[in-house]
């Protein structure tokens, strides 16, 4: 499963990826249900985040009810936490591999987060950090 909420990224996904087994879903991914906007940066298409309101749907992982879940990865430019409170149900029950993005560059100008509340997080839910690549971490449940 991944998820893209922009049309032309989403277009991008399905003429590079042909594997029958991916679903690709058309929303962001937040704490909660709702409506979004996007944030796109011209100069740096892979800079696109969640902002405001708008005409984005946005729902949680945890409303897809997916029956198993071995590795998540997330990279939304500062919103990860956000991502993650709204799959705490479905980490719990499947204890999937993590690998998110703490990049300060993006999550302080983005979001006003500092620190790295998603790997915090995930940590609380009984995970173990066990890299970090340049603001990728990567965490493992026992």
């Amino acid at each position: 499963h991944a998820f893209e909420p922009g049309a032309d990224f989403r277009e991008c996904f399905a003429r590079n990826v042909e594997a029958e087994n991916v679903e690709l879903h058309a929303c962001a991914l937040g704490a909660s249900a709702g409506r979004v906007g996007m944030h796109i940066v011209p100069t740096d298409t892979g800079g696109t985040y969640v902002s405001g309101a708008g005409d984005v749907e946005m729902l949680t992982l945890d409303s897809f009810e997916l029956p198993a879940v071995s590795y998540l990865k997330i990279d939304c430019e500062g919103g990860e936490l956000a991502v993650l409170q709204g799959a705490v149900e479905t980490i719990r029950r499947c204890r999937p591999v993590c690998m998110v993005e703490q990049k300060p560059h993006r999550m302080v100008p983005n979001f006003g987060l500092t620190g790295t509340p998603a790997v915090d997080l995930l940590v609380a839910l009984g995970a173990r950090h066990v890299r970090e690549m340049c603001g990728d971490h990567i965490l493992v449940f026992d």
